[in-house]
């Protein structure tokens, strides 16, 4: 049962894609009688049309519905990125002291003593 399933969802999606063929294999196989019927210009021998004007409106016509299918599925697929708008200049010097000074009221900025870089050095050769 799932072989059957894959085979034709395969097949579907392959006339999908091959839309194009599929018109040119019926103009091929029905190109007598389209020449005779549907040709429009059946009466005028001299141009050696045999149906090529009926197969040019299929193949424009297999054209527009495709850019307007794929125009419909990107207006359905848009995504829309959100951003939210921005409303305020932080300056974090600022935001950082005054949330240190609120939060530790016995801060002092010179208990702080820069790390000692002493032992970094090259090795001794």
């Amino acid at each position: 049962m799932k072989k059957v399933i894959v085979y034709f969802l395969l097949s579907l999606l392959l006339m999908q894609n091959s839309g194009k063929w599929i018109i040119l294999a019926w103009f091929s196989i029905n190109q007598p009688y389209i020449a005779r019927t549907l040709c429009e210009n059946r009466s005028r021998p001299q141009l050696h049309c045999d149906g090529q004007c009926v197969l040019a409106k299929k193949l424009k016509a297999a054209d527009e519905r495709a850019a307007r299918d794929l125009a419909q599925w990107q207006q359905l697929l848009e995504v829309v990125p959100f951003t939210p708008p921005i409303t305020a200049d932080f300056s974090f010097a600022s935001v950082s002291t005054i949330w240190i000074a609120t939060a530790f009221p016995v801060y002092s900025s010179r208990a702080y003593a820069d790390p000692s870089f002493d032992f970094f050095h090259p090795p001794c050769s």
